[in-house]
């Protein structure tokens, strides 16, 4: 179940990498240089929601796989 929950929140921040990557990154050129400093901003407050509790939840079960 441990293994599971590990390799699960690795799948899930690797599908949201990649979805950045592809997604989001490329619309930061249509925001034009006047609003690039505050769209970044917010971008960062919004997917910080996402990545902080999938890169702790992966950073306690990867540090408990070692442990075992």
């Amino acid at each position: 179940m441990l293994l599971l929950a590990h390799a699960a929140s690795t799948w899930m921040l690797a599908g949201l990498i990649w979805t950045i990557q592809i997604v989001q990154y490329p619309l930061f050129g249509s925001v034009g240089a006047d609003r690039f400093a505050e769209y970044h901003r917010r971008h960062m407050l919004r997917i910080s929601l996402i990545v902080v509790p999938l890169m702790l939840a992966e950073a306690v079960t990867g540090g408990w796989l070692l442990l075992l």
